[in-house]
């Protein structure tokens, strides 16, 4: 199956791709998209990878720590009192084993996103209206756990989320596109997105109106090309110590059928396959899709990719992302004859 072929598969009409191995770096564009590779697309939950990375900085600069409470290390206001319940510590909220709720699954804030997608909730209201989950729960996903996260980073740093990132990450890459959205007038630039979330079916969402908010740990927006150095930064270069990179890639096991994680686990911030090394994540929502993938080939050596699409509701961008990982990875394979 090409990559045209996969695109159409996943329901998107355009999508922009990037791959990067050592020194070397393609990148491009598929079906609408097919002229414009440095494209802007929002990344979604791929934030919290970068937040993860940022975190884990702190870690090694003796700030945090990632196996004392969390609440230790972070000062809020009126907090709810399920919040104070049981002790977590950083490291279980990394991984999702803290065993926060999520509000992905309340009716109430998919509606609220659909009705006034100007007037995002609060961090505060966001904690009101969630519920706890009984422990031990093991993995569960929960974007409040990467909420506690950012307001820990901005606590620390007296800066909103926009200036941490910018400072710890985008600016050591020389990145020029790569940026945390804050506002509506934030979003304005970005390539055309489609979805299902404020009328029919493939109906052009485009974002007007939306506030970034919504996303409460914060909106990343990036191109095809920057992500996957943003990646490679992650898994085998500047951004993590390397100290730390074990850490990050410390799985625990996540009991889900996934079509690009056949041995799903999750480390600090990032998806793992414990059966073939593949790690990275996903992102969607209204109107877009995202994947960003990292291989193992040798020791802190990879194959990077990145697929971001202009539709959400599926998988598309991992499975793409996925596909050129595929693509590059037999390309990078010796012959059997011995020849290259």
């Amino acid at each position: 199956m090409t990559l045209e072929d996969q695109l159409r598969t996943g329901g998107a009409s355009g999508a922009t791709w990037a791959w990067r191995q050592g020194g070397h770096a393609a990148s491009g564009g598929l079906g609408t998209l097919r002229d414009e590779p440095a494209a802007i697309f929002p990344i979604y939950s791929i934030t919290k990878t970068l937040i993860a990375a940022a975190v884990l900085q702190r870690v090694a600069e003796g700030v945090l720590q990632l196996d004392a409470p969390l609440l230790d290390q972070l000062q809020l206001n009126g907090t709810p009192g399920w919040l104070s319940w049981r002790p977590f510590t950083l490291r279980e909220v990394l991984n999702h084993t803290a065993g926060l709720p999520d509000y992905g699954g309340l009716p109430a804030y998919h509606e609220a996103v659909r009705l006034q997608p100007g007037e995002p909730w609060s961090a505060e209201e966001l904690l009101e209206r969630v519920a706890p989950l009984p422990r031990p729960v093991g993995f569960a996903y929960s974007n409040i756990g990467y909420l506690l996260l950012r307001l820990l980073l901005e606590q620390l740093e007296n800066q909103p989320l926009h200036r941490v990132l910018q400072r710890r990450l985008f600016e050591p890459l020389q990145l020029t596109h790569t940026r945390v959205a804050g506002t509506a007038a934030d979003l304005a630039g970005l390539t055309p997105g489609h979805g299902r979330i404020w009328s029919a079916p493939h109906a052009t969402a485009g974002l007007h109106g939306y506030h970034p908010g919504w996303v409460a740990h914060g909106l990343a927006l990036s191109t095809a090309p920057e992500l996957a150095r943003l990646v490679e930064g992650v898994f085998s270069g500047p951004l993590v110590p390397a100290h730390l990179r074990a850490a990050l890639q410390t799985a625990v096991p996540v009991h889900v059928s996934h079509p690009v994680f056949t041995s799903p686990g999750y480390g600090l911030g990032v998806m793992l396959d414990t059966a073939s090394g593949l790690a990275g994540h996903g992102g969607g929502g209204p109107g877009y899709g995202a994947g960003a993938l990292w291989q193992p080939l040798a020791a802190d050596a990879g194959i990077t990719a990145v697929a971001l699409v202009n539709h959400d509701g599926s998988e598309a961008g991992l499975l793409l992302a996925h596909a050129l990982i595929r693509q590059f990875t037999a390309l990078a394979a010796p012959a059997t004859d011995g020849r290259r």
